[in-house]
């Protein structure tokens, strides 16, 4: 009989370790992991499905004029009278106005009186969102 000793086992800690290296370089997968690497890939698939779904079945039976939130144009703005707004190089507000000559001239919208310095203009712009319809209602 040998009197020795039984060696330290190893502590759960280091069992999980070596489990997870053997899973990672050889692809052992005990029963569990198995089953929860399939439950998971299944699952992720079928998330990514029904979100694509749900929004082919939205635009299917989009009514006439609704909007979407994901398209959208960009415009420049325009004031009550239809004039394209403008802010100039200090941020003033501005309006474009065409003349009789077909001249464009710009004019600060709070005084009236035209701007001088047109080198460094920006338009004013705002996102429209894009009005959408259904082919379900486009068919009917």
């Amino acid at each position: 009989m040998n009197n020795d000793p039984l060696p330290t086992p190893y502590s759960n800690r280091e069992i999980r370790e070596i489990k997870n290296l053997a899973n990672n370089i050889y692809g052992a997968y005990d029963k569990s992991m198995k089953a929860k690497y399939e439950s998971m890939s299944l699952g992720w698939a079928f998330g990514m499905w029904s979100t694509w779904m749900n929004g082919q079945v939205s635009n299917y039976f989009a009514k006439p004029g609704q909007y979407s939130d994901s398209q959208t144009s960009i415009e420049q703005e325009v004031d009550s009278s239809g004039n394209k707004r403008w802010f100039d190089k200090d941020g003033r507000y501005c309006i474009e106005k065409t003349d009789e000559n077909g001249d464009t001239n710009y004019y600060y919208e709070d005084t009236g009186e035209l701007v001088t310095d047109q080198s460094m203009m920006e338009p004013i712009v705002k996102h429209v969102p894009d009005v959408v319809q259904g082919i379900w209602y486009s068919l009917k």
